[in-house]
């Protein structure tokens, strides 16, 4: 890894840029990787940065069974807003049906907005199988609305071994407030 520039804690800012780049490793019996390569640019506060940078890892594998074939991902940020544009291909998922995202990428696309009160996050997410819209609140009272749309709900159902044909749509709600916290589905 290496970073250089220069560091402003009083005023909380900084000016640098960094890169990482990781062969093969497994820092733990959980956890491997086959490549990463990280490399970007901060100049700024920590609210209205301006910042770009990329990401690509190979082969990642987490715990719980959870492994990426392939992560690319490119961020770019000014005037408050830092925005994420990411391609998970490979994906597979603990359980019975274990290979059912790894035919085709998924598309992330997120922005966050540090300048404003609440944070406010945009996240999107889209596979063949499923398209995530959410908007989240991430300071304050945080809480969530989202919408999933399903065009065909016959792979997932027979992850739980059932048989289901058509599509659904799902709008939720949920707000963080502690033991009183609540969500609410409507599909």
């Amino acid at each position: 890894g290496r970073a250089g520039g220069s560091l402003d804690l009083e005023h909380r800012s900084a000016d640098l840029e960094y890169s990482l780049a990781a062969p093969a490793m497994a820092p733990r019996p959980d956890v491997a990787w086959q490549r990463i390569a990280l490399q970007g640019r901060w100049r700024g506060g920590l609210v209205t940065p301006v910042t770009d940078g990329r990401l690509h890892v190979d082969r990642l594998q987490l715990a719980g069974g959870i492994a990426i074939g392939a992560l690319d991902a490119t961020y770019d940020g000014s005037a408050g807003r830092i925005a994420l544009h990411a391609r998970v291909a490979g994906l597979q998922t603990p359980g019975p049906q274990a290979a059912l995202l790894r035919q085709n990428p998924i598309a992330v696309e997120a922005s966050i907005r540090l300048n404003e009160a609440t944070r406010p996050l945009q996240l999107s997410a889209t596979h063949p199988l499923f398209s995530l819209q959410a908007q989240v609140v991430t300071a304050g009272v945080p809480g969530a609305k989202f919408e999933l749309h399903l065009p065909d709900v016959a792979p997932l159902a027979a992850i739980a071994a059932q048989e289901a044909r058509g599509e659904a749509s799902i709008t939720g709600e949920f707000t963080w407030r502690g033991a009183a916290s609540q969500l609410t589905l409507n599909a």
